[in-house]
Order: structure tokens, then sequence, then C-alpha cells
């Protein structure tokens, strides 16, 4: 396959063109004193192609930047806005270098094209998504060869067990093999942790390029709306809210059609001409919206405009032109066939409006994603047209929670403020002056259960409801790759999907607007938690997933509640942020071993009064002594494990479960 010598020139010439037609549009609309600093970085936008293009010897496209460059030039001097003309020769000269960036050969192309790319400047190309991300077969083969590397640790595992056997085997004699044999165990666990969790976080790193900020929608969204609204003579102001959210580039690639059809019927349509607005007592330029929000499991696009709204009369003239039995209908009737498209009331057809077919082109761009298209308007004040779709991967901000005994993600953008316990009143909790509503995390996820020990209170805001929300404990903050509940996970309102950690387990999501209508159904039952002891709180430390899962599972049988470590410096660091009623240690792990974690904390006078139990493989007398004597108040040997006795020694040292 031939070399691409253009590839990374492609990326950069993509972003910058991005940004001059973000920045070309800003200055049609700014005033003078913010225009002056858009020219400054338009220049070194295009002084920065015209220098990139020259590098890989493009000479016509560095000519076209420099074209722009002189265009741009004089506006330094100006003290306002550049006249409409100027603006017009900028976005002409821009669309010029689209074209020729689009002519730039693909790899193995032959003929005069493949090295130098023609600028046609009368043919201005089709607003466009950006092309930032590897395509989704090269992303899907990265994966596989992530999931392959984690096969290729098969052999390292075997060859640490076998190590472990060897030195086990040994018995007490050969202390020097002993050592050499623990040394090579300690090199490969720490080797084997490393490259688990660097391949982990590259599997991350690649599914997050599958992904692109909303935004990228905008500025071709936004420059069709301004050419649809020079072709008719209309004046208007673009609006776009939730940029910042993260989905699909496949999602935003097969809404961008519907979208840009929905901005060009908003101009045919919706928006009057400056003269009707004033006549009717609005302002002369016309508003058009378009909002992206994160609704549980779906996305919401929201494209409204503050015009005329739909003419009634006249589409119920056309539908029953069309032999339409709607055309008879209440208005909601009528409005839902006119989604399904071949019903048109322009006057005549031109570039935007008169087939009938607009409509067609966004049901059906819904009906592919299995999106749901609603239409509403209100006479004289606008028409909003919403797109609501099922989201199969998103990336969210969220705050780790605890409740129930399970680790939760709450969405950050919803969390307002966090409190403490005591901030919560026998009445529920006040807060500026008002009463919100609270619900107990642990029980709106398990209806019926006892509620857990409130730790903390997280005051959540969604549009302009708000509620409390009782949780055990924080956690820090995390940015997480949202993905659909699995099929046979128990379908519940209150969760929004979920995300992987380290170990591949799924956690999760909640939906604040669902949390926040399930406090406010649980106004007028008891709003605070009954004062209980909460169960003992015991520390596992162990580098072994099956170790930690199963060791996990009989104490939270039990009733206790149960932190997890991988290892004793993850540990140590968890000691000093929360209270244990017992450490569970292992002896033998990478880094700092179990001895040495208990000697640490016996050293600590915070720590020191914590019991501590010790499990390992070894069963060697000097093991257990040396358990004994740096502190430990039992040491369990693996092969000896019974769970009952196991249990008696827990409630003997960290009591019994509440």
């Amino acid at each position: 396959m031939a070399t691409d010598p253009y590839r990374y020139f492609r990326i950069e010439a993509r972003e910058l063109l991005d940004q001059l037609a973000r920045g070309l549009l800003a200055l049609e609309r700014e005033d003078s004193e913010a225009a002056a600093a858009t020219v400054a970085l338009l220049l070194r936008l295009a002084h920065t192609f015209k220098g990139a293009a020259r590098v890989v010897r493009l000479p016509q496209l560095a000519e076209g930047a420099h074209a722009l460059e002189e265009l741009l030039s004089p506006l330094r001097e100006l003290g306002h806005r550049p006249e409409p003309g100027r603006i017009e020769a900028l976005l002409a000269q821009l669309d010029a270098l689209e074209s020729g960036l689009a002519a730039l050969a693909a790899p193995g192309l032959t003929g005069p094209s493949a090295s130098q790319p023609t600028l046609p400047p009368e043919q201005p190309p089709a607003p466009r998504l950006e092309a930032l991300r590897p395509p989704s077969e090269a992303l899907d083969a990265l994966l596989a060869g992530v999931d392959q590397s984690h096969l290729q640790l098969q052999p390292l595992q075997q060859a640490l067990q076998l190590a472990r056997a060897s030195r086990a085997a040994l018995g007490v004699g050969e202390p020097e093999v002993q050592g050499l044999l623990l040394r090579l165990e300690r090199q490969l666990e720490t080797g084997l942790t490393r490259l688990e969790h660097e391949l982990q976080g590259l599997r991350e790193q690649a599914e997050q390029l599958r992904l692109l900020p909303a935004e990228a929608l905008f500025a071709p969204l936004e420059r069709a709306a301004r050419d649809a609204a020079c072709e008719q003579g209309k004046a208007l102001r673009f609006v776009a809210r939730g940029g910042a959210l993260r989905l699909e580039a496949e999602l935003l690639d097969g809404l961008r059609p519907a979208l840009l059809q929905l901005v060009r019927n908003a101009l045919a349509h919706g928006i009057e001409s400056p003269a009707k607005r004033q006549a009717a007592g609005k302002p002369a330029e016309g508003e058009l919206r378009l909002e992206v929000e994160r609704c549980g499991r779906q996305v919401r696009f929201v494209c409204s405009d503050d015009g005329a709204g739909l003419d009634l009369p006249a589409l119920r003239q056309a539908a029953r032109a069309k032999g339409w039995p709607e055309a008879e209908g209440e208005e909601a009737v009528l409005l839902q066939r006119l989604l399904q498209g071949g019903l048109s009331t322009a006057a005549r057809v031109d570039g935007l409006a008169g087939r009938g077919v607009g409509l067609d082109l966004v049901r059906d761009a819904a009906a592919r994603l299995g999106a749901r298209l609603s239409l509403s308007h209100e006479p004289g004040r606008g028409t909003r047209v919403e797109l609501l779709a099922p989201l199969r991967l998103a990336a969210l901000d969220t705050l780790l929670v605890e409740a129930g005994g399970r680790r939760l993600h709450l969405p950050l953008q919803a969390v307002q403020r966090v409190l403490p316990a005591n901030a919560l009143g026998e009445n529920g909790l006040s807060h500026e002056a008002q009463l919100l509503p609270y619900a107990d995390l642990a029980q709106a996820l398990a209806p019926g259960a006892a509620p857990g020990p409130l730790g903390s209170v997280v005051l959540l805001a969604v549009g302009d409801q708000r509620a409390a929300l009782g949780v055990e404990r924080l956690g820090g903050a995390a940015c997480v790759l949202l993905r659909p509940a699995p099929v046979l996970h128990a379908d519940s309102p209150l969760v929004a999907g979920v995300t992987l950690d380290a170990n591949q387990h799924p956690r999760l999501v909640l939906d604040p607007a669902a949390l926040v209508a399930h406090a406010q159904a649980c106004r007028g039952r008891p709003q605070r938690p009954p004062a209980a002891t909460p169960a003992p709180l015991v520390l596992v430390v162990d580098d072994s997933l099956t170790t930690r899962m199963l060791e996990q599972s009989i104490l939270e049988s039990a009733g206790y509640r149960v932190d997890l470590a991988v290892s004793a410096e993850q540990a140590l660091a968890a000691a000093q942020r929360q209270r244990y009623d017992l450490f569970l240690v292992d002896v033998e792990m990478p880094g700092m071993d179990g001895f040495g974690f208990i000697e640490r904390t016996r050293a600590d006078p915070q720590l020191r009064e914590v019991p501590a139990i010790l499990l390992s493989s070894r069963d060697a007398p000097e093991d257990k002594r040396r358990g004994q004597a740096v502190g430990a108040s039992a040491y369990i040997v693996k092969s000896e494990f019974a769970q009952q006795d196991f249990l008696r020694q827990v409630r003997a040292l960290a009591g019994a479960p509440a």
C-alpha cells in the first residue's frame, strides 16, 4: 500500500480550517474590541496553515492561505466590524481552501491531482463534520490488538505460579534459592500489574477516540444557517448549547444531515423577514437555537426558532389536497402526520424548500439511529423539533459515591454541592430557605431495604429541580465511558448505564433526573434515616482478583461492609482517609508485602489499634512467628481456610455486623 505523505497535514489542516470557520462566523457578530482579537487569531491560523502547506510542498494551498491573510490584514486597522462584503470574500476564500483540502489525493492515486490539488472557488463544499478520528475499522483493530496483548500475559502469569510452586516445594531449606525465587515472584508480579493497568488505560484511550464533542456540529450548522439567512434576506442569531458533551462520532455523523435540514427548514418556514418581525413587535434579528443534552440513557437534540410557528390553515389545506384524513383531525394528529413527510406549504420551489421531502430526510435519519422525533409549535412564537436518540457511548465526568455496599457514579454536571451528614434535619434538608425533597440512595436502589449509614448529602440540580441524596461515602471524581446497561441487568429508571472499572467489572451510572423525581415522590415520608450502628468496615488487601472477590462475597453475605485494595501501598492510603474495623491482608504482594503493611500500621498511632488478619499460602512456622512478631492479630493459611472459622475470627476482632 502506498504511503500517504499528507497524513498528518490532513489532520492539522482540517482542524485549522474548522477554527477559521468558527472565527469568521464570530467576527461577523462581535463588537469592535472582540473583533480585533479575533482578527489576530485568524491571521495566526491562516499563517500556520500556509506554513504547514509549504512544508508538505503544496504551493496552491499555501497560496490560498496567503490570499486569506491578504484579505484579513486590512482588518487589523479597522476600529469596527468588517463590512458584509469583506466577510463574504473571506468565507469564499475559506471555501476554496476547503475544496482544495477535499481534493487532496488519497494514497495510491496517480495523476496531476495527486500532488497538486486544485482550488475551485465556484462550488463551496457542503458543511461537514470534523474528520479528526481514525476510521472505525482502525479502532476495532487497535482494540483487538489490546485484547490479544492481554492474552499474551498468560505465560507470564503461569511463570509466576511456577515460581511460587517451586519456592513452596523447597520448604524451609535452600534459603539462597528461596530468596532468588521470591525476588523473581515480586518482579513478575510488579511487571504483570503494571502491564495490566497500562493495557487497560490503552483500551480506555482507544475507546475515547470513538467520541467527539457535540460542538463539532456547530460551526458547519451555523455556516449553513448564515448562508440560508443571507440568501433569503433575513437577519439571524445562531445559539448553540451543550457542545462539551462527547458522543460517538457515528451518532453525530448520522444526525448531521437531519440537523442541517432542520436549520434550513427554520429559515424557509419559520423565521420571518426583518420587516415582518418588526411589524409583529419582535426584534429584526431572528434566533435559531441548537441544544444538546444527555437525558439518562439518551441524548436530546433540539432545534428551535422564535419565528412565526407553523401555518396550520395552510397545512390543512395542503393535506386536504393530498387526500390525507388527518387534515380534519386534531392539531397533534396533523403534526404527527407531517413528520412522515411528503407535504409542503412553500409558495415556490427553491434551494431551501418546496418539494416536501425535507422532513423525509430527518425522519429517515432518526429511524436509522433509533431516535424518536417530535414536533411542536406556538403560533407567532416559534417551532421546536426534538430528536431523542439512544446512547451507545458517551464520555461523562462523574462523582463516585457509595451506597448499599456498591460503588456508583453520579454525573458531575448535576452535582450542585456536597454537604455533611449533619446538614440533614429532622424534616429534611433546608437549603437557601427551601426545604428540598430527600431520598436515601441505598433505599432508592433497593426499595424496602434499610437506609444506609449517612455519610454525606449530595445536592442534585437538574434544570430548575433540586433534591438531596443521602450516600454513605464519597469517592473522587472520574471521567468514565458511559455504556448501555447489559440486557440481563435488572431495568431501573434510576440507572443511565454502566461503566467498566479497571478489572472490567460494570459499575452503575445513575440518572440525576430520575433521582430527583424519585426524591420528589418520597415527599411526606420520614426524611431522616433512623439512627443505626453501621456494620463493621473491613479492608481487604490482596493483589489477586479472585481472592478479593471471594473474601468480599463472604464478608458482605455475613453483613459486613467491605473496601478493597490491590496493594499494601493503596491500603495505607485508604486507611489514612477512612477508619476501618479490621484489616484482612495477603502476605505475598508486589511492592510492600503483608508483613511490611502490618509493621507500618503498628507504628502509626492512628492505626495501631485496628486488628489485622494475615492470609497466606505460606504455612511454615517461621512465617507464622513473623506474623505474630509484626503484630498481626491472626494468621490464616489459605489451604486450611474454613469459612465458619474465618467468620468467627472476624467477629471476635471486628465485632458482629449490625
